[in-house]
Parts: structure tokens; C-alpha cells; sequence
């Protein structure tokens, strides 16, 4: 021990000695470090830590899926109900939908998320009460006062842990709570507290109240759940999948035998990390790679400062120091550099996290605590230790195969024999401009894809617009004419606003996550059509909605206030298209529903553009649109004049309050948000890489200098010979390039084979271009490259330049 702390000192000493050379080590292992900490940080809380749930590989998210709508996380009360009765191979199915309630506490009255759920819901999730109990099977019948479970942080935070609250009432505002207690609010029964550890499997939403439901399935409003499942002991996914596929395609053809709806069972953890795991893991991957480029910079670095010392390793040896002992030093001062490194590097992370939250966390769930952890810190302790190890293995490797006598008669003698060449220094050079090359590529290809993403026309116009929810309570808006009436008055009085533009209400906001679609019978369809009728996307808007968000009019006119009282359609392009082909839809009629309805026939008034509603990255569905305002939820979109979306928020939420003090206002934002939410991830995804690309070029620049610059140290005697036998500055450059030129295009080739074995994973995240664009590749290989060929140059030409021709031949008289 005495000897190892000995070491230590010797090698503390060496670094106070070598200030610069220190601080280029020590900021390379730092940055390595701290950007393999913060990235393995994220991948660690997303995809490798257990969700916390017992049996938690048994459960299952049950999804909708269409071929041409995509993925649909919702389903509806039937498919629930159908699942209860007939389903072998569950050993529980639940259900939720959220919604916004405004909750009288000690406080104050408080906006808060809640959720309705079913009473098997914790069962299946395998939750225990903290205090009271949870839903039991008489509990959410129609008609009963509504009971609820409370989340610890809701008990805490606005409760005050109250012992006493089991049994008391809570009186809430907003959403339907199966027949409330008048105008003044539904009354709440709370009978118990769930535990600080749940978290509800929602990838976005935390609910502070749980209310016990019973979903309807003749109810057509319960058709917005979230459906989890847990599978049966000893069953196996694929014929879990199997049997309710059968059941729900069965129930599909008895509603629409053309139905071309699927069910998608996917386990819980994929559902939650599916539209971020590739993020991720790319994000970690590049992390490890600015490791591996600092590791190889700062191993040259060593390595190189070793063979410098080879007198004082030949002096040691002679003096009597054994082999073993010349080791230990330098495994010693390799650690001097990795412990403070490892120090600088948890700073770094800590930090790179900061931002990483700051910046929206790339679209990671807000349910995934990314922190650094035991797990984080102990890879990141391992990593250091590992690092400071490896460090000292490749000098010492150098040092300890070389006899002291051959070393200290090349050190006495420079004419003696010129050193050997340095395979392993320039399989580092390679291994760094591979690893920069290829960071540097996945980051021009992510940035040149949301390039495209921000040159994408919605087919609306988000910017000056305000938008927020509201719903209407049963309790106070019981009957259609009720609901109508309020958002009459609540678009009257927005439409006079002094900044006002336009103002106008929706069921479902565009960039919501939210769709409906409804069965239409067309009077005179395209010949393409199998049928007369069709389930197509429905929009339910009032007057002024298409002209606040400027969705634009291609033909006929837009719904005023006539359309309310006679009901008329307007379609978008798509569905022109799709429901007639080349005929003019200016006239068709349609009729909502089938023929059976008893439905009158509504006439097509106009046609206007087509929307992206559910994402950027998807063409615009075919939609038609109604006026109609008979929903207890819509949406509200207010244009200003100005642009001011700050003023217009406050002034929205003062109207509603005007309208009815009552009636929640919830998820109030500019419509840019909205969009610019659905650009969020590969904007932080892109940005985050580009840095991490950044990061690795500048440390492979350096390692590449660095070694260059010793590699001509080492060879300054032979490099003297050449210019006293007439050599000039050009030719000595040229013959130091050649020895390094070969191991940089063999890096180049490696980064860029090694971009294209990542293309096919790479290819999810990119719109608009291909991972293997030909333009992308070969200009970052050429940028890659000619900054490589740069930090080869420069210390060359330097270093030359400085020599002198007679100092070796003086050396040689000696």
C-alpha cells in the first residue's frame, strides 16, 4: 500500500508538472465520461429499469390498429365488455379515460388530472391501498354516489395527510360523474389513499383522483378508453393475441362487415417506450462513441508521453526496478487522471440531465424518472475504473515489451536506429475518426430530417392561435340544446373580443391525439367504392372553426350561421377524391349514419383543404365536416389580430369564467405549441446528436493532432538526416503524411460502414430522406476527413519547421 501510495504521489506530481498535457487528458476522459453517464442515465430509467408492478412482463396495452389510420391507443365500452365475458386467457382486463376536474380543497379550488376507472383496474395492476381500500364490485353503479381513491401526492400536497380523510366528501366541478349533486359540483366519496411508490401506466399523465366507473357500452360518449390487460399464468402472448383478435374482429363485422380495424396487444413496457426506444438507444450509442473517441485520444496521448520517458523507464530498470513495479506506477497515474475525471464527468452529466429536462427530455414519458441513480452511479464508478485502467494498459504494454538496454542506447543515441512504427497509436487514430464519422453522419441525417419536418404545411395556419378544452358537466348541461346553447354564447362572446380575429369550436383539435370517425351513406359514389357507405374521419366544428385556423376553402363556401338550423357538409380533398373520384362534390349529398337512421340527406357546400391531424409525418385523412355542437367536450380555437397568444390565454379563461365560474378551462396553448409538441422530439433528438457528434469530432480532431504531432517527435532524427541530404519542408510533410494517411481512410471506411450497418434502425426516425442518402454520406466523409487530413497537417508543418538539420549530426559526433 505504501508503495501504491508512493505511486500516487509520483503521478500527482507528473501532472502538476505538465499542466497543459494534464488538462487535455483530464478534460477528454471528463467529456467522455460525462456524456456516457447522462446518456446511459436516460437509457437506464426508459428502457432498462423494471416498470413497477408485480408480474409486470404479463401485462399487455390493448390497442386499435388501421391499416390507413394507423395505431389508435383508444377503444370503447363494447370491446371492454366483450373482453369481460368471453376472454380465457386474461386474468383481468381494465379501462380508464382522463379527464380535468376543478377539486374544492383546504387551499382553495385547485385544477387537478383524474381519471375514471374500472373497479378491476388496480387488480390488474396489482395495487394495495396505503389507507382505506380500493373499487370493489359494488362501487361505480349508476345512480350511487361516486367514490374515489386519492394519490398519495394529492393527499399529501392538498390534503395535508389528513388521517381523517377516508369517508369525507370532495366537491368537484368538470366532467361527467355519473349523475352529480347539482349545479354546484359533483360531491366525491373518498375511501382510500393508494401508495407513494404507484404510478399509473399512462405514458403522460399523472391522475391525483381516481373515480370508480362503470363504462356503458350502450353509451356511444364511452368510446375513448385506454384498455390494459393482464395475461393468465403459464399463456403465452401469441395466444393471448390470437383470441382476441378472433373476438374483436367479430365484433368489428357486426358493426361494419367492411371494418378494417385490427386489435394489437403489445406489452406494457413497449407500449410506454416504443415511439422513444430508438431515440434512446442512438442517443446512448453515441454517447459510448464520444467515450470511445476520448479513451483513444487520451490512450495516445499517454501512450505517446510513455515512449518520450523510455530514458527514465531504461535509468528505473538498470537501477534495479522490476517490471512489476514500472507497471504499477503507471497504472497508478493512470488513475490520478480517472478519479478527478470521473468527479468532472458525474458534474457533466449532472448538468447534461439539467438541460435534458430543461429541453423536453427528447419526448421521453414524464413517467420515467431520469436521474442518476445507484445503477447510474455504479456504471459510471465501473466505467472510470475502467477507463483509468485501460489508460495505463496501453503505455505500459509499450513500455514493458521493449529491453532497457535497446532503450537506453536508443535514448543515449538518436542515430542509433529510428523507432518502430506505432501500429497501436494509429489503430486509435482510426478507431476515432470511425466513431466521429459515424456519429457525424446519424446527426447530419437527423438534422436534414427535421429540416423537412419544419418545411411541412399542416394544412392549417397555427400561428396567432389560441386553443384550450372545455367540458361541460351533465349536471349543468344535461341535454344537448343545453351544450349547443353554451358554445353559442361562448363563440359570441370570444368573436367579440377587441383582438379577436376569428373564434370557433371543434370535438377534436388537430395535433390532439384525439379522432373520430363516422359512418356515412353517399347518395352517388365513385365507382371505386365498394359500398355506398363509409367510415370516414367526422369533425364536428362550428361557424368561424376553418377560418381560425385558416384551413383553406378550394371551392363552394365555408358554414355560417344558416348551417346550424339546416345542417350542410363540408369535405376536405382527400375525400372529394375518395368518395366521388373525379366528379364535382359541390351538391352530393350524404347522409350521417345509414340509410336506417332515419337521417335527412345534407348537402356538400364546399371543400376545403387537406390536414394533418395526427401527425406531421402522415398525409392529411380524408374528413368531413358538420356543424354541430351537441358534445359535453370541444375544443376551442381563437385567432387574434395581433399575434399576442399571452393576452388571449387570460382573456379566453376570463370569458369562460364570465360564461359560467363553474366550467373547467384545461391544456390552454398556442396552437405553434401544439405543433411544434409534434416536432419536439426530432428537434431534441437531432439537436442532442449534433452535440454529441460535435463532441466526438473535437476530441478525434485532437487525438488525430496529438498523435501526428508525436509521431514526428518521435522521428525528428531521421526527419534532421533527410534534411541534411537535401529533404525540403514539402517533402518531409508528405513523407510523415503517408505513414498517418492510410490508418485515416481506413477510420473513414469503418465510420462509414459502420453508418450504414445503423441504417435500417436509423430509417424510423428520418422523414423525408433516406439513411443512406448518397449526398449526406459523402459530404460529411469529405468534411470528416479533410478536418482529419487538417489535424495531420498542421502539427506536421509546425513541428518540421522548427527543426534543425545540424542537431542530430552533432549528436552523432558526441
Amino acid at each position: 500500500m505504501r508503495q501504491f501510495l508512493s505511486h500516487l504521489g509520483y503521478g500527482a506530481r507528473l501532472v502538476l508538472r505538465q499542466p497543459g498535457f494534464s488538462l487535455l487528458v483530464l478534460l477528454s476522459m471528463a467529456a467522455g465520461l460525462g456524456v456516457l453517464t447522462a446518456t446511459f442515465s436516460l437509457l437506464n430509467a426508459v428502457l432498462l429499469q423494471p416498470l413497477p408492478y408485480a408480474g409486470v412482463d404479463r401485462l399487455l396495452s390493448l390497442q386499435s390498429q388501421h391499416p390507413e389510420m394507423g395505431t389508435n391507443l383508444l377503444n370503447d365500452a363494447a370491446t371492454l365488455a366483450l373482453f369481460e365475458r368471453e376472454a380465457r386467457t386474461l386474468d383481468g382486463i381494465a379501462a380508464a379515460v382522463n379527464l380535468d376536474l376543478r377539486v374544492e380543497t383546504p387551499r382553495g379550488v385547485e385544477p387537478v388530472k383524474a381519471a375514471r376507472a374500472s373497479r378491476s383496474f388496480f387488480e390488474v395492476f396489482s395495487t394495495h391501498p396505503l389507507h382505506g381500500r380500493l373499487f370493489t364490485e359494488a362501487d361505480g353503479r349508476p345512480g350511487d354516489a361516486p367514490v374515489a381513491v386519492i394519490d398519495y401526492r394529492f393527499w399529501r400536497d392538498f390534503l395535508g395527510a389528513d388521517p381523517g380523510v377516508l369517508g369525507k366528501a370532495l366537491r368537484v366541478s368538470g366532467g361527467d360523474l355519473l349523475g352529480g349533486a347539482g349545479p354546484q359540483g359533483d360531491l366525491l366519496t373518498v375511501v382510500g389513499v393508494l401508495p407513494e411508490a404507484f404510478k399509473p401506466p399512462f405514458a403522460n399523465a399523472d391522475p391525483q383522483i381516481w373515480i370508480a366507473a362503470r363504462f356503458d357500452e350502450a353509451n356511444p360518449e364511452e368510446n375513448h378508453l385506454l384498455l390494459y390487460a393482464r395475461l393468465r399464468e403459464g399463456t403465452a402472448l401469441p395466444g393471448a393475441e390470437a383470441e382476441l383478435a378472433g373476438l374483436y374482429a367479430r365484433l368489428e363485422r357486426s358493426r361494419d362487415p367492411q371494418s378494417q380495424w385490427r386489435l394489437r396487444l403489445l406489452p406494457l413496457k413497449d407500449a410506454l417506450t416504443g415511439s422513444v426506444r430508438r431515440p434512446v438507444q442512438f442517443l446512448f450509442l453515441a454517447g459510448l462513441a464520444t467515450l470511445l473517441t476520448a479513451a483513444a485520444n487520451t490512450a495516445n496521448l499517454l501512450s505517446a508521453r510513455a515512449r518520450t520517458r523510455r530514458r527514465e523507464a531504461a535509468v528505473r530498470t538498470l537501477l534495479g526496478a522490476s517490471r512489476r513495479q514500472i507497471l504499477g506506477q503507471l497504472f497508478a497515474e493512470g488513475l490520478v487522471f480517472a478519479v478527478p475525471a470521473g468527479v468532472i464527468g458525474l458534474a457533466l452529466a449532472h448538468g447534461g440531465l439539467r438541460l435534458f429536462r430543461a429541453l423536453g427530455m427528447v419526448g421521453v414519458p414524464r413517467r420515467f424518472a431520469v436521474e442518476i441513480d445507484g445503477t447510474v452511479l455504479a456504471v459510471a464508478a465501473a466505467a472510470t475504473l475502467g477507463v483509468g485502467v485501460f489508460f495505463a494498459l496501453v503505455p505500459a504494454l509499450g513500455l514493458s515489451r521493449a529491453e532497457s538496454s535497446g532503450l537506453l542506447r536508443a535514448a543515449a543515441s538518436p542515430l542509433a536506429a529510428p523507432p518502430r512504427p506505432v501500429p497501436t497509436r494509429m489503430l486509435f487514430v482510426s478507431l476515432q475518426v470511425a466513431a466521429a464519422l459515424a456519429a457525424a453522419i446519424v446527426s447530419a441525417l437527423l438534422l436534414r430530417s427535421f429540416v423537412h419536418l419544419l418545411r411541412i404545411d399542416p394544412g392549417f395556419d397555427p400561428r396567432g392561435v389560441v386553443t384550450a378544452w372545455i367540458s361541460l358537466p351533465e349536471s349543468s348541461y344535461p341535454g344537448p340544446l343545453d351544450q349547443a346553447g353554451l358554445y353559442n354564447r361562448l363563440r359570441e362572446r370570444l368573436e367579440a373580443m377587441p383582438d379577436s380575429a376569428e373564434a370557433g369550436l371543434v370535438n377534436y383539435l388537430p395535433m390532439s391525439l384525439g379522432s373520430g370517425a363516422a359512418e356515412l351513406t353517399i347518395e352517388a359514389p365513385s365507382e371505386r367504392l365498394d359500398s355506398r357507405t363509409a367510415a370516414i374521419e367526422f369533425r364536428a366544428v362550428s361557424p368561424g372553426y376553418l377560418e381560425a385556423l385558416k384551413i383553406p376553402l378550394l371551392a363552394g363556401r365555408s358554414f355560417d350561421e344558416r348551417d346550424l338550423a339546416n345542417p350542410t357538409f363540408i369535405v376536405s380533398q382527400r375525400a372529394a377524391r375518395e368518395l366521388w373520384g373525379g366528379q364535382d362534390p359541390l351538391g352530393q349529398r350524404l347522409l350521417l349514419g345509414g340509410t336506417e337512421s332515419g337521417n335527412p340527406w345534407m348537402p356538400v357546400i364546399g371543400v376545403v383543404g387537406d390536414v394533418r391531424h395526427d401527425s406531421l409525418t402522415e398525409e392529411g385523412q380524408a374528413v368531413v365536416y358538420m356543424p354541430y355542437l351537441y358534445f359535453p367536450q370541444m375544443a376551442i380555437a381563437l385567432r387574434t389580430q395581433s399575434g399576442d397568444v399571452t393576452a388571449a390565454k387570460a382573456a379566453l379563461s376570463r370569458i369562460v369564467r364570465e360564461i359560467d365560474p363553474g366550467l373547467p378551462v384545461f391544456d390552454v396553448q398556442p396552437m405553434e405549441d401544439r405543433v411544434g409538441a409534434q416536432r419536439a422530439r426530432s428537434r431534441m433528438t437531432a439537436w442532442l446528436m449534433a452535440i454529441l457528434a460535435l463532441t466526438t469530432l473535437l476530441l478525434a480532431g485532437a487525438g488525430v493532432y496529438g498523435a501526428s504531432w508525436y509521431t514526428v517527435a518521435e522521428r525528428e532524427d531521421e526527419a534532421r538526416i533527410r534534411f541534411a541530404l537535401g529533404a525540403v519542408p514539402s517533402d518531409l510533410v508528405s513523407w510523415m503524411g503517408r505513414k498517418v494517411l492510410p490508418w485515416i481512410l481506413g477510420g473513414l471506411a469503418a465510420g462509414l460502414g459502420l453508418s450504414l450497418a445503423l441504417s435500417r434502425s436509423l430509417s424510423a426516425l428520418l422523414f423525408g430522406i433516406e439513411a443512406t442518402d448518397p449526398a449526406t454520406l459523402l459530404l460529411i466523409t469529405a468534411l470528416v476527413g479533410a478536418i482529419a487530413g487538417a489535424s495531420v497537417y498542421t502539427p506536421t508543418k509546425a513541428r518540421i519547421r522548427r527543426l534543425d538539420p545540424s542537431a542530430s549530426l552533432r549528436a552523432s559526433d558526441r
